[in-house]
């Protein structure tokens, strides 16, 4: 499976914000970043109102955080 390029990652996002979280955002808590790469702290934070991946909506509140690691080259995202 190819977990790269701009299209998976729109396909990943609409599957959770498009379908299972439609309500559901990401806050950016942090960035540090330099010429050569950038991390991100963010929390997502919905609710499960649709399915997700063939299960059914349960309904409930969900939160959770991450931090998301990019590689930076000419001034662009490349690698994350």
């Amino acid at each position: 499976m190819n977990r790269s390029g701009r299209e998976t990652i729109r396909s990943f996002l609409q599957m959770y914000l498009g379908e299972a979280f439609p309500e559901g955002a990401y806050d950016v808590n942090g960035v540090i970043a330099d010429d050569r790469s950038a991390a991100v702290e963010w929390t997502f934070r919905g609710q499960n109102s649709g399915p997700l991946m063939g299960v059914p909506a349960t309904q409930r509140a969900v939160e959770f955080s991450g931090v998301s690691v990019y590689e930076i080259e000419e001034g662009r995202f490349r690698r994350a």
